[in-house]
């Protein structure tokens, strides 16, 4: 015998893992040597232990170790520990530690054993040399804690209602030892005092489980039938529960196990003509006798003691099937009395499994396949429920715990087979349903696809009432063309019967998914397709007498989209060639600008020309969205002037735009279409006009006019009704929107840079009125894009663009780059209104009664300081009135007092809704101040500078302007920020009020327009109309130093005649 020193190396190993009590535990049973040495087998040392209760435990340490006696792993295993986690547990019970201790005890191993792991014996005494040494300095254990610990106590009695539980409470002492015993009180109030949270768990289970009018103390407790398996499991956990027999001396260690649970079985047999029926309980090869079983308690799930342990049988056992098998575990009776038992229990929801010894007779039915049975219910996703067709009428759902069938017409007995089952399962998962909640689930918009394979599977498929659902034969599309419409049928044929489109449709709106059948079955409708253009036949308008949807020739793409998904589907001659013209613009003639038209269009404006005369031809109206700044105002002049070149007779054309543009549109006919002739029809004698319409080819007015003459121009009829900022019939219910929807016309156009302000419904509107249908009934239309635009910002809104893309030409800057020039310059004229123009015509009054004699001559002794101040009064009321009334800034000034400043924010809150930026100028910083206000209100962030402008702030807002994205506008003192500066960020100007140096003006511009600048600019000055800055702005064409010398140098030139400062001030 030689010494060994395995243990002393191994038990530090698993000291953390073995707690106080069981450490305590186990050297009561190493002092007690209570712990035998069986074996060494392939570095496997085998132990047997007998612990406190008595009972033998089998315990095995696992040393592995390398050729040079290096230990490369330890597994340890013992018959309590339910996890062994392959020789890793969590805990470290009182049997292993007693093993793991051993040899510290028994220090002496025969030669045999020394022989065979010399290495390993040297190697390991090494190791609990060091070990030794590291536990000198190693801290000591923790005292045994003072607290008692409770033990758990089952009555087992078959004879009691309840589980009955006592409560008792033992203290560790420190020699390993427990103390004497007593009943466990107070359990509601010592909880929290518990030291071990397995016990905390445990007794709360117990106290929300327990009936609490007993009459046996607080430490006995009855347990509700549906809460035994819960505190059953819990107080398993604690490793303290123990059980009693009536008649026994003391209370025993109880093991619990509940993972694989128990089924009852009939076992029959045959002697001569009396069958037997033996009722066992089986897992597996295991199988108890029914008579054993001593006790059982419980309701959905029921538990049952047996020689020690608590066991529990399937779910779905039912108790008075327990109860009837306890009572009648065997019978004896003839043939006719057997069949009877068999149909009688087949009639109960749950059965035991079978077992027929061969004696019987009973036939074993083979099982090759079985058929899946799958009850559909329909809303946003499938959800149905699954069961098995053995044989013909027997069926078994998925949840049914019923294991075997007795078939007694057959004599037959089947076994219901996991894997066929399983199979079918994996189906569903391969078809990507998901099980949830007891149901399959899957996405209905699949559901044709689905079916269609589970039934090429052998799948029976039912929906409402067991009713077999049926795909269709054929199902077909056909679209023709009529004279202005479309016309779209479909026919869904199902063996002989067949349905069209209303049907269809009607069908699809109720959720139903499927259609009813004369023959009582359910044919299955086109799901995905009608899932994915639902929204598009909302466009079209049901003809029910005539089995079809009407279309507008307008919807010609998206109707191509629809039928193309179904194969074999019909299209006319006609449909196509529409479709071709609109996809790719073949059908666009390459008609010759007009001669008429005077100037010079850039090859993308000839093609918005072009585009608009293609939509003529087939009577389409369209919105020209081309950015600000592109041209479209003279797009439409030249379309006008092709209409009025083929046409030696037509109707006139009306144009509709903000009443601030309306000179600019006249300026625009004057310059590049001088043969149309054109009217304002504005102000109150405007209905003097209307016996001119015939003879006129354009009709300008403004949207104010169209709200209150609509009836009138109703009856008018026009060739072409235009909208210029069509924005401004964006909210359909206004009063403006629906003023020019009533207005007859041959062909209708819109023009806006910014078709959508602020959500998606604002296109609806402005499409009613170019396509009126077009976008279908408006509240489905807000349905299916605006709200679920605000639910889901990420909502994919590329089938309504292709949608509207035919109709709607848009142009960015950046796209058709390379036909503009690298400046583009504009004048924009804005007509005073009513208070504005009022208080100019008093102040020029004034001061040309001040300044001009009686024969409209200068005065003499007049100096250019009186001019002056003449000058800067009218131009400072063409900015604002309130620059010369000078009451103060205040956020109560009405932008619509100016025309300037109405028409400025206008044209910025567009450039902005098209990610632009813009610089504006002004040489009146109050006039700037005034522009803050109204781009607050407008939630529009800007920058600024002006003179008072700190040097260091100036850099950092030029800084700010250049890099931040948000930026969109930056106001700026002419004089401060003339020169010097670098803001090639932006791409727009704004030259408020023009300075009458030309040179300054330019050198404003040229604040963008400078090196590294890469995009086109465009710069608008901004003229009051009929006022002075107009009289100065053409005499600036002829006079080019009169600005200069007037403004800059304070005197009046020798060169500027008297007839020139006279033409300022003449009426």
């Amino acid at each position: 015998m030689t010494e060994s020193i395995v243990s002393r190396n191994i038990a530090p190993l698993f000291k953390t893992k073995c707690s106080m009590p069981a450490k305590k535990l186990g050297n009561t049973l190493i002092e007690e040597k209570s712990a035998e040495f069986l074996s060494l087998e392939n570095e496997n040392y085998k132990f047997n232990v007998q612990d406190y209760y008595g009972e033998q435990v089998s315990v095995l340490l696992n040393v592995s170790a390398s050729k040079k006696g290096e230990i490369e792993n330890v597994k340890v295993y013992c018959d309590c520990i339910k996890e062994q986690k392959e020789g890793n547990p969590d805990k470290v019970c009182s049997h292993l530690w007693a093993a793991l201790n051993y040899f510290d005890i028994n220090d002496l191993l025969d030669a045999e054993f020394k022989e065979m792991n010399s290495s390993l014996h040297r190697f390991l005494k090494d190791l609990a040399d060091k070990a030794k040494l590291k536990d000198k300095f190693a801290p000591e254990e923790e005292e045994a804690p003072s607290d008692p610990y409770p033990f758990y106590i089952v009555e087992v009695d078959a004879s009691l209602k309840y589980l009955c539980l006592s409560l008792i409470e033992k203290v560790l002492k420190k020699n390993g030892e427990w103390g004497k015993e007593k009943p466990l009180q107070d359990v509601d109030l010592r909880i929290a005092k518990i030291p071990y949270q397995e016990d905390i768990d445990a007794l709360q289970m117990i106290m929300t489980s327990s009936i609490q009018n007993n009459l046996k103390g607080f430490n006995y407790k009855h347990i509700y039938q549906q809460k035994v398996i819960s505190v059953l499991d819990t107080i398993e956990k604690t490793g303290r529960a123990l059980y009693i027999l009536k008649g026994d001396d003391g209370p025993k260690p109880l093991n619990i196990e509940f993972k694989n649970p128990w089924r009852l079985c009939m076992n029959f047999s045959k002697t001569e003509d009396v069958f037997t029926l033996n009722i066992t309980v089986k897992r597996d090869q295991e199988v108890i006798p029914m008579n054993e079983i001593v006790a059982f308690f419980g309701t959905d799930e029921i538990s049952f003691f047996h020689k020690g342990s608590f066991y529990k049988f399937v779910k779905g056992t039912e108790l008075h099937w327990v109860d009837a098998c306890l009572k009648n575990n065997q019978s004896h009776f003839d043939k006719e009395a057997f069949v009877y038992l068999m149909q009688e229990i087949q009639q109960y929801a749950f059965t035991p499994t079978y077992h027929f010894n061969d004696d019987v007779g009973v036939k074993q039915f083979e099982i090759k396949s079985i058929t899946p049975i799958l009850r559909i219910q329909f809303d946003q996703f499938i959800s149905g429920r699954l069961s098995f067709e053995y044989l013909d009428g027997v069926e078994f759902s998925e949840f049914d715990t019923t294991t075997d069938y007795f078939d007694n017409a057959r004599f037959l007995h089947l076994k219901r087979s996991d894997v066929l089952e399983n199979e079918s399962r994996f189906v569903l998962d391969k078809l990507d349903f998901n099980y949830k909640g007891g149901v399959w689930l899957a996405p209905a918009v699949d559901l044709l696809d689905k079916v269609n394979e589970l039934i090429e599977k052998g799948w029976k498929i039912l929906a409402n009432q067991d009713k077999p659902i049926q795909s269709y034969n054929k199902f077909k599309l056909n679209v023709s063309t009529g004279i202005d419409w479309l016309s779209l049928k479909a026919e869904l044929t199902f063996g002989d019967q067949t349905f069209f489109l209303p049907d269809i449709v009607k069908a699809y709106q109720k959720n139903a998914n499927f259609i009813m059948l004369d023959d009582g079955t359910c044919g299955m409708l086109p799901n995905k397709w009608l899932t994915s253009n639902f929204k598009a036949l909302d466009f079209g308008e049901l003809v029910e007498k005539e089995s079809r949807i009407q279309f507008s020739k307008a919807h010609a793409l998206m109707l191509e989209e629809i039928i193309n998904q179904i194969e074999g589907s019909e299209k006319d001659d006609l449909f196509m060639d529409i479709c071709k013209s609109l996809k790719d613009f073949s059908g666009v003639e390459k008609v010759p600008v007009p001669k008429t038209f005077k100037g010079e269009l850039r090859p993308y404006q000839v093609d918005g020309f072009r585009w608009m005369n293609f939509l003529n031809s087939f009577k389409l109206g369209g919105c020209l969205a081309d950015d600000m700044g592109l041209g479209k105002t003279i797009q439409m002049i030249t379309m006008l002037l092709w209409e009025k070149d083929k046409k030696q007779k037509h109707l006139p054309s009306m144009i509709v735009v903000p009443t601030s543009i309306i000179f600019n549109w006249c300026n625009e006919l004057d310059k590049f279409g001088p043969s149309l002739t054109y009217m304002s029809y504005t102000g109150s004698n405007r209905k003097e006009l209307w016996d001119q319409f015939a003879e006129t080819d354009v009709i300008l007015t403004t949207y104010g006019i169209v709200r209150r003459d609509c009836i009138e121009l109703a009856k008018v009829g026009f060739n072409y009704l235009i909208l210029d900022e069509a924005q401004a019939i964006k909210n359909s219910v206004s009063q403006t929107a629906k003023a020019v929807k009533i207005i007859e016309s041959n062909n209708k156009l819109s023009m806006t840079g910014t078709p959508i302000e602020n959500h998606i419904g604002e296109l609806w509107s402005q499409f009613d009125f170019l396509l009126p249908g077009f976008l279908g009934n408006k509240d489905r239309f807000m349905k299916n894009y605006h709200k679920k635009s605000i639910d889901d910002p990420n909502i994919d809104m590329r089938p309504l663009k292709a949608l509207i893309s035919p109709f709607m030409m848009r142009r960015t800057k950046d796209e058709v780059v390379k036909d503009l020039p690298a400046k583009v310059e504009q004048v924009i004229y804005c007509e005073m209104k009513e208070y504005q123009k009022t208080k100019y015509n008093e102040v020029f009054g004034f001061f040309r009664s001040k300044l001009m004699s009686k024969d409209d001559s200068i005065k003499k002794g007049k100096s250019s300081i009186q001019i002056l101040e003449a000058l800067m009064a009218l131009r400072q009321i063409c900015c604002h009135p309130e620059l010369y009334l000078k009451s103060g800034l205040t956020e109560d000034i009405d932008r619509q007092e100016s025309a300037k400043l109405e028409t400025l924010m206008s044209m910025l809150e567009e450039i902005v809704a098209e990610d632009h930026k813009a610089l504006v100028f002004s040489q009146f910083t109050s006039m700037l101040a005034i522009m803050r206000v109204w781009l607050d209100k407008s939630n529009i962030p800007y920058c600024y500078l002006d003179g008072s402008t700190p040097i260091k702030k100036r850099q950092e807002q030029v800084e700010k302007f250049q890099a931040d994205s948000s930026i969109k506008v930056f106001l700026i003192s002419l004089k401060a920020g003339g020169v010097g500066l670098n803001l090639t960020a932006a791409d727009y100007v704004f030259i408020y009020d023009p300075w009458w140096n030309p040179a300054v003006e330019a050198q404003a511009v040229d604040r963008t327009h400078r090196i590294g600048q890469t995009k086109k600019i465009f710069t608008y000055r901004l003229i009051t109309k009929d006022s002075i800055e107009e009289k100065v702005h053409h005499l600036q064409k002829t006079k080019r130093e009169l600005a200069k010398n007037v403004i800059d140098d304070g005197t009046i030139p020798t060169s500027l005649t008297k007839n020139d400062l006279q033409s300022l001030f003449l009426y």
